[in-house]
């Protein structure tokens, strides 16, 4: 991965988590996954590219999927 990847690749992660965060903030379901895919891919992110980074974010403890929803839950009590 060059640097401009890597760059480009944590810039689209600061996206998705800080759209998630500020969702989650107004509304405990958190941000719906359907028109932030669609942002997305007006830009050119594939399907499977977003549903792998949700899938990864959900694996590692950041966000919780639920009714087609991102909550943001990382540093949470649960």
């Amino acid at each position: 991965m060059t640097p401009q990847q890597r760059q480009a690749a944590e810039q689209v992660l600061g996206i998705i988590a800080d759209t998630i965060k500020e969702a989650t903030a107004k509304d405990a379901l958190g941000a719906p996954l359907g028109p932030m895919y669609l942002a997305l891919n007006s830009r050119g992110m594939s399907l499977d590219t977003f549903n792998s980074i949700i899938a990864t974010m959900e694996g590692i403890g950041l966000i919780k999927v639920q009714n087609h929803c991102a909550a943001w839950i990382a540093g949470r009590v649960q």
